[in-house]
Protein backbone atom coordinates (compact mmCIF):
# COMPACT_ATOMS: atom_id res chain seq x y z
CA UNK A 1 0.00 0.00 0.00
CA UNK A 2 1.24 3.35 -0.89
CA UNK A 3 0.14 6.91 0.88
CA UNK A 4 0.44 9.70 -1.48
CA UNK A 5 0.29 13.45 -0.09
CA UNK A 6 -0.52 15.84 -3.14
CA UNK A 7 -0.13 19.19 -2.94
CA UNK A 8 -1.61 21.92 -5.29
CA UNK A 9 -4.26 23.78 -7.04
CA UNK A 10 -7.38 21.80 -6.72
CA UNK A 11 -8.15 21.96 -11.05
CA UNK A 12 -4.91 19.87 -11.01
CA UNK A 13 -5.18 17.84 -8.20
CA UNK A 14 -8.47 16.29 -9.64
CA UNK A 15 -7.41 16.00 -12.35
CA UNK A 16 -4.46 14.18 -11.28
CA UNK A 17 -6.78 11.25 -8.95
CA UNK A 18 -9.23 11.04 -11.62
CA UNK A 19 -6.59 9.98 -14.21
CA UNK A 20 -4.67 7.67 -11.35
CA UNK A 21 -8.16 6.09 -10.59
CA UNK A 22 -8.58 5.20 -14.44
CA UNK A 23 -5.23 2.97 -14.49
CA UNK A 24 -5.46 -0.77 -13.72
CA UNK A 25 -1.84 -0.95 -11.62
CA UNK A 26 -3.40 1.05 -9.34
CA UNK A 27 -6.65 1.26 -6.80
CA UNK A 28 -7.49 4.34 -5.01
CA UNK A 29 -8.88 2.83 -1.87
CA UNK A 30 -9.16 5.93 0.44
CA UNK A 31 -8.75 9.53 -0.43
CA UNK A 32 -8.79 12.35 2.83
CA UNK A 33 -8.80 15.91 2.24
CA UNK A 34 -5.62 17.34 4.53
CA UNK A 35 -6.24 20.84 3.68
CA UNK A 36 -9.01 22.47 1.80
CA UNK A 37 -8.08 25.62 -0.17
CA UNK A 38 -9.55 28.78 0.88
CA UNK A 39 -9.54 30.68 -2.43
CA UNK A 40 -8.22 29.99 -6.19
CA UNK A 41 -4.29 31.17 -5.09
CA UNK A 42 -4.54 28.88 -1.89
CA UNK A 43 -2.94 25.09 -2.05
CA UNK A 44 -4.81 21.61 -1.61
CA UNK A 45 -3.43 19.20 0.09
CA UNK A 46 -4.82 15.49 -0.16
CA UNK A 47 -3.75 12.07 0.87
CA UNK A 48 -4.30 8.92 -1.17
CA UNK A 49 -4.06 5.22 0.07
CA UNK A 50 -3.00 3.47 -3.05
CA UNK A 51 -2.65 -0.35 -3.55
CA UNK A 52 -0.80 -1.56 -6.72
CA UNK A 53 0.24 -4.79 -7.76
CA UNK A 54 3.52 -3.56 -9.65
CA UNK A 55 5.92 -5.59 -7.31
CA UNK A 56 3.90 -8.54 -7.46
CA UNK A 57 5.40 -11.18 -10.74
CA UNK A 58 3.35 -12.24 -13.27
CA UNK A 59 2.72 -15.65 -14.61
CA UNK A 60 3.11 -15.21 -18.71
CA UNK A 61 2.06 -18.12 -20.14
CA UNK A 62 4.64 -19.83 -22.84
CA UNK A 63 3.93 -21.52 -26.19
CA UNK A 64 6.00 -24.25 -28.28
CA UNK A 65 5.02 -23.25 -32.02
CA UNK A 66 6.12 -26.23 -33.77
CA UNK A 67 6.99 -25.59 -37.61
CA UNK A 68 8.06 -28.00 -40.00
CA UNK A 69 9.55 -27.08 -42.99
CA UNK A 70 9.07 -28.46 -47.07
CA UNK A 71 11.77 -30.64 -46.57
CA UNK A 72 10.03 -32.40 -43.48
CA UNK A 73 12.26 -30.77 -40.62
CA UNK A 74 10.61 -29.91 -37.71
CA UNK A 75 12.03 -27.27 -34.78
CA UNK A 76 9.94 -25.73 -31.82
CA UNK A 77 9.72 -22.26 -30.92
CA UNK A 78 9.11 -20.64 -27.51
CA UNK A 79 6.81 -17.76 -27.49
CA UNK A 80 5.60 -15.70 -24.95
CA UNK A 81 2.72 -13.18 -24.89
CA UNK A 82 1.57 -15.08 -27.98
CA UNK A 83 -1.64 -14.74 -30.64
CA UNK A 84 -2.23 -16.40 -33.41
CA UNK A 85 -5.02 -15.67 -36.02
CA UNK A 86 -6.30 -17.51 -39.38
CA UNK A 87 -6.13 -14.90 -42.64
CA UNK A 88 -7.34 -17.08 -45.39
CA UNK A 89 -5.06 -19.70 -45.76
CA UNK A 90 -2.77 -18.35 -43.43
CA UNK A 91 -2.02 -18.95 -40.25
CA UNK A 92 0.00 -15.89 -38.25
CA UNK A 93 1.07 -16.70 -35.19
CA UNK A 94 3.26 -13.92 -32.95
CA UNK A 95 5.14 -13.59 -29.98
CA UNK A 96 7.99 -12.99 -27.95
CA UNK A 97 11.25 -14.92 -27.85
CA UNK A 98 14.34 -14.45 -25.83
CA UNK A 99 17.61 -15.77 -26.68
CA UNK A 100 19.58 -15.01 -23.50
CA UNK A 101 22.77 -16.39 -25.35
CA UNK A 102 22.08 -13.35 -28.10
CA UNK A 103 25.22 -10.94 -28.28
Amino acid sequence: MLQLNISGQSPEIQAFVSYLKEQALFDVQKEEMVHEAVDSTDTEIIKLDVATNLLKPTVRKMVIVKLTTVQGKEFDIALLDSMSFKSGDLTIVRGKNYDIFAG
